[in-house]
């Protein structure tokens, strides 16, 4: 397992924000080498898929990688030979009953998607990806309220987030909660499958110093809070996972009185860019991902316009290495633009990672909470939450057959009824039907929420 001492994950973190873009260009291109080396070592399928590409490669000439095609070569594509999916799965699933994120074979954290693709994909970090990331989050994503304001030393810290150890975000609070010790009682972690009332409810009564979350919840908190029904004092609400819109933004602006962090990551890529809190731009992380935006055929997008898609390549992950992994997200970068905030890194604008709010039956619902449970869904492949009149939803679902469909909409209705009950909807209709997934045509991205009442 590769490793690096916490102190120098931090000097290299540092010194690359002194650099310019083509030094950074230059020494991402020196750690991509390093990690393709790897690969090609430990790896029988990325030994297999490099095996045309010269010693001396471009970028460009790697192939393109996809979900799919990692999960089905899981056991071969991990570098480990200890590790493969069987022991995973039950590792994922005995941590999941306990509400546990013990460690993989003792030495690796796993991580699930979130839902945004309506796909969920569970790989592994090292120890080198974890204190890489962990430099990045102090050293440029903390750095205008320090890196205590996320300790529960000296923070009440409140998470509304789906509390699932396979989530990443809660993996990595159960994480924080554990090393934290005594002080692990100034962490509390909020279901987002309550009803936003009881959700206001406990953060009055815990009076957190500091809150994190999903944009979409964190909006309907802002209301709440806006409104005088939710009475708290944070110095910092910290967003990820979903797109937070400029409108969002200036909500919890107001509504909170206090710097609001934004981070863009994503389970396959870690913690690819920051907004600090010193303005609302996202600053791309390019001395550790590689991001390449491209367009519809696959070549780079022109300067200037929103990509089709993006290639990923972290470039700290050498037990399940992410190299020119393809995902649905449209990206602008800007790598010349000054910022206000007086960061040199790239500007990274992007769309999509939507989960909007829905109102039904008078009410607005968050759709986190469904589709966080939807992810779950056994034999399920795709899935997408579409509101279909003023009181009810279409949950529709993709499987390989009709024994899996079957299945899996026994185990969705289910599911559909106990988490818009506990989310106080126990009033929308539902039903779960069969589909075929389609790209938004105006965007040309999946989005797994949709709102077809005109």
């Amino acid at each position: 397992m590769k490793t690096i001492e916490q102190d120098l994950a931090l000097k290299l973190v540092h010194e690359a924000e002194r650099m310019s873009t083509d030094e950074r260009k230059a020494l991402a291109a020196e750690r991509l080498k390093a990690l393709v080396e790897y690969a090609r070592e430990n790896s029988p399928y990325l030994a297999r898929l490099y095996r045309d590409c010269p010693k001396d490669f471009a970028l460009s000439d790697l192939p393109i990688t996809q979900k799919s095609d990692l999960q089905e070569n899981f056991d071969e594509w991990v570098t480990d030979r200890e590790a493969n999916s069987a022991k995973l799965k039950l590792h994922v699933e005995a941590c999941a009953r306990e509400g546990s994120s013990a460690p993989f074979l003792s030495k690796y954290t796993f991580v699930s998607t979130s839902g945004t693709t309506g796909t969920p994909f569970t790989i592994l970090r090292d120890d080198y990806h974890n204190k890489i990331h962990g430099a990045l989050m102090s050293e440029r994503f903390l750095k205008i309220v320090g890196a205590d304001a996320v300790s529960p030393r000296t923070n009440r810290i409140a998470s509304v987030i789906m509390t699932d150890p396979r989530v990443s975000s809660y993996g990595s609070f159960l994480r924080s909660k554990k090393a934290a010790g005594e002080y692990g009682k100034n962490m509390l972690a909020v279901s987002i499958v309550e009803s936003i009332p009881n959700i206001v409810d406990a953060l009055n009564a815990y009076q957190p110093t500091a809150l994190t979350g999903y944009p979409s919840i964190l909006a309907m908190l802002a209301d709440e809070q806006l409104a005088g029904r939710l009475r708290i004092h944070t110095g910092y609400v910290l967003c990820s996972a979903e797109l937070l819109d400029h409108a969002t933004y200036e909500k919890l602006c107001r509504a909170f009185q206090c710097p609001i962090l934004n981070n863009y990551c994503m389970t396959e890529g870690g913690e690819v860019a920051f907004a600090n809190g010193l303005c609302e731009n996202l600053h791309l992380n390019d001395d550790w991902i590689i991001v390449e935006p491209i367009d519809k055929n696959g070549n780079p997008a022109k300067p200037g316009a929103l990509s089709e898609a993006i290639l990923v390549s972290d470039l700290s992950n050498y037990i399940c290495p992410i190299i020119r992994y393809k995902m649905s997200d449209c990206v602008m970068i800007e790598p010349d633009r000054a910022c206000t905030c007086g960061s040199r890194l790239p500007i990274l604008k992007i769309s999509g990672r939507e989960m909007p709010p829905l109102l039904l039956c008078g009410r607005t619902m968050s759709p986190s909470a469904l589709d966080a449970t939807l992810e779950k869904a056994p034999e399920m492949l795709k899935f997408q939450i579409a509101r279909v009149s003023e009181d009810a939803l279409e949950i529709r679902l993709y499987t390989k057959d009709s024994a899996s469909f079957a299945r899996a909409k026994a185990w969705m209705e289910e599911h559909t009824r106990e988490t818009l009950q506990r989310s106080g909807f126990s009033d929308v209709k539902f039903s779960v039907v069969a589909w075929q997934p389609v790209n938004d045509p105006k965007c040309g991205k999946f989005k797994v929420v949709v709102d077809e009442v005109k």
